[in-house]
């Protein structure tokens, strides 16, 4: 690709939103802003300052270990339009001070940016297009494959801070570099879609849960509506959560396996990322047929750990006809066979050994 002269062309609005679950000190309003960068083929978004105390084990009244209270974390929604046609290939997100010094991601919970204009394939919801934990790297993908983006869709940010550093942080500005291929780019990048699998994600509940002392499992299992190829997948996980495992519920056998990094205090430091779209075609998942997602804890606390999540997020490939299949953004289907974590049976979830990869 020929590189451009450098052309930012600021772009739909400059948006000042003091949302939160929590507000910020009256002086400080969180700015938002959008752009897009045409010669490197990135729309930037960027948002702050924000006021971030630390929420470390008793730091200004916070929860000690293995507590997570969400309702003590700060978050914010941003609405915006997406600015141009392509097809979305990753992103990279830096966090900075007012000084422009990197800030830890630790200061993270999660970011979402959510497609307002097409549901998920699973669930009733709406698509979530990014999903970023404290752990989640950049994730890049090559220009021949792409996530659809048309100019005009309607897009949310969301942030939710968890500032579990020892120290408080004044101003952080968040900046998010989403690149994205041209419209006209030749060959056409083949056509991927997001993929959230979560054991307990549903319609009008939270998507967090509890796990006992000790070592468990919730498991939650559904029905591919269309056939399609899994090219890569993340995941999102709580202190001392040990596993996420995609299975094939008919067979039984392990699809992927995702396996943190803990540190000593059991947070997790790395999530990795598997690309099977890369040198391969990906992992196939069929229509109609019965797919498990497992989330393994192993919480040494001796005491329940509330509000711990639970979710793969994938990239899936599908055919022009099965893209034709997939759910309307008013079609109420639900995928899912079982309510995941919700069932009764985990109000003291079952403890089992994970099953060898074949």
């Amino acid at each position: 690709m020929q590189r451009a002269a450098r052309l930012l062309v600021p772009i739909l609005f400059l948006l000042v939103v003091p949302a939160g679950l929590l507000a910020q000190d009256d002086a400080v309003e969180a700015a938002f802003a959008i752009r897009v960068d045409s010669a490197r083929h990135e729309v930037v978004l960027t948002v702050g300052p924000f006021v971030l105390p630390s929420m470390a084990a008793g730091a200004h009244g916070a929860h000690g270990p293995g507590g997570h209270d969400e309702s003590r974390m700060p978050q914010f929604n941003f609405k915006f339009q997406w600015p141009v046609d392509g097809t979305g290939r990753g992103f990279r997100m830096t966090l900075r001070d007012a000084e422009g010094k990197k800030v830890s991601q630790r200061v993270l919970h999660h970011l979402n940016v959510i497609n307002q204009d097409r549901r998920q394939l699973l669930l009733p919801l709406q698509e979530r297009i990014m999903a970023v934990g404290r752990e989640t790297p950049a994730i890049m993908l090559p220009a021949t494959v792409g996530l659809p983006l048309t100019r005009g869709t309607r897009m949310r940010l969301n942030i939710m801070w968890h500032n579990e550093t020892p120290h408080d942080v004044d101003a952080v500005w968040m900046d998010i570099r989403i690149r994205y291929s041209p419209a006209n780019l030749l060959p056409r990048p083949v056509l991927t879609l997001p993929l959230s699998m979560d054991v307990a994600d549903m319609k009008g509940r939270p998507n967090t849960f509890t796990v006992p002392a000790g070592r468990s499992e919730v498991a939650r299992e559904f029905v591919m509506p269309v056939t399609g190829r899994l090219l890569g997948v993340n995941g999102h996980m709580h202190d001392w959560g040990t596993e996420l495992r995609l299975e094939d519920a008919v067979s039984g056998k392990v699809l992927t396996r995702l396996t943190p990094t803990l540190d000593s205090l059991g947070k997790i430091h790395r999530m990795p990322t598997r690309l099977y779209g890369i040198a391969g075609d990906g992992l196939r998942l069929r229509a109609e047929r019965r797919y498990r997602i497992v989330v393994v804890y192993d919480n040494p606390t001796g005491a329940p750990m509330a509000g711990v999540m639970g979710h793969l997020d994938g990239l899936i490939s599908v055919s022009e006809a099965d893209l034709a299949r997939w759910p309307a953004l008013d079609n109420p289907a639900v995928a899912y066979v079982d309510e995941g974590a919700w069932r009764a049976e985990y109000a003291a979830p079952r403890v089992a050994p994970a099953p060898a990869v074949p």
